[in-house]
């Protein structure tokens, strides 16, 4: 048996014991050493935003293969890995052309079917990528979502020019984007906003820019880039903004609420000839140099990532601290959580 962290029902999260699962064929079977909480999790719980009950939630994944199915030979037992939650359907035309993340009838560890808030889980063979030498257990389940900020900061090449940089959103995807413009891109001008003077004082640590969310106002038309990091109506609205004329904006956080546009919202982007991206996932081949492969080489040499891991927690926990992340969020109250790991 195995030990299990499951939403039974909006807001209700259960301790289980649960069967030890049996690979099928094309399936090694994982012991989870990782696993990330992000911020999607706490929405799912908590937001009626589950596709199901009973789930499994927890799609940020490392861990150690112990059994293979039938016929099984490309990893070992004992082999660490990491975890790719997409399973696309290979059958659309987006599947046809290897573009994954836009698959129409896709699955998903952690939201549509059983994630990494458990002991435990089988996990298809194309869904796997061995992690090197060098890097640790714990820190290795932080490449899902460094391969989404990578994505991100991909995009804002679009502009073709180095400028000014706003990222709203002082969350890990946010830190984590902002520093790859920094360090990796050559971005020098690279400001960070959010409501938390926590995150905004880390920030400054790291060498950037904190802007308080109040004083978003005296930024109107100010950035040549803008990633939208939050999820907040507001934020998107503000992203939109503080935007200079010809601005590239990459909307990537979780948007929590609908959105309606004013006649002079749309006219403020005709006029300023926004280019406004959108990122959802990440780019994952198998083989080539895609995001993963480079967020796990960030993983090895961003010494800067383990300042933004805050709490390192038992399964166990799991239920106590998603519960007091939601209401922390909903009631926008000052706490200095950023990343959670759940430590196998």
């Amino acid at each position: 048996m195995m030990d299990a962290i499951v939403l039974v029902e909006n807001g209700k999260l259960e301790y289980q014991k649960r069967p030890i699962p049996q690979p099928q064929d094309s399936e090694y079977l994982v012991r989870m050493t990782s696993t990330g909480v992000c911020n999607s999790d706490i929405f799912r719980g908590f937001d009626k935003g589950a596709y199901h009950y009973p789930l499994v939630m927890g799609h940020e994944m490392a861990g150690e293969i112990v059994a293979s199915g039938p016929d099984m030979n490309k990893y070992q037992i004992g082999q660490k890995v990491v975890v790719f939650p997409l399973i696309p359907c290979r059958k659309c035309g987006a599947c046809q052309q290897q573009r994954w993340v836009h698959c129409t009838s896709y699955d998903y560890y952690g939201s549509r079917k059983d994630g990494g808030f458990q002991q435990f889980l089988t996990v298809k063979e194309w869904n796997l990528l061995p992690i090197p030498e060098g890097i640790d257990d714990v820190m290795a389940c932080l490449c899902e979502p460094i391969a989404v900020c990578l994505r991100t900061a991909n995009m804002l090449s679009l502009g073709g020019k180095r400028g000014t940089v706003a990222v709203i959103g002082a969350g890990i995807i946010g830190i984590i984007t902002a520093m790859i413009l920094k360090t990796r891109q050559g971005y020098e001008d690279v400001s960070m906003i959010d409501r938390n003077t926590f995150k905004l004082d880390l920030v400054r640590e790291l060498g950037m820019e904190g802007i308080h969310l109040e004083d978003i106002s005296a930024y109107q038309k100010s950035f040549d880039y803008v990633v939208e990091a939050c999820g907040a109506v507001t934020t998107y609205y503000a992203s939109l903004d503080i935007a200079a004329p010809q601005a590239v904006v990459v909307w990537m956080g979780n948007i929590q609420g609908d959105i309606t546009f004013q006649k002079s919202g749309i006219s403020s982007i005709l006029r300023k000839e926004l280019i406004i991206r959108g990122v959802w996932n990440s780019e994952y081949q198998q083989g080539v140099k895609d995001d993963w492969i480079c967020a796990l080489e960030l993983i090895k040499n961003a010494p800067w990532l383990k300042k933004l891991i805050t709490h390192e927690i038992a399964l166990s926990s799991l239920p106590h601290i998603l519960e007091q992340m939601y209401l922390l969020k909903r009631q926008h109250s000052p706490h200095n959580i950023l990343k959670v790991i759940i430590k196998f």
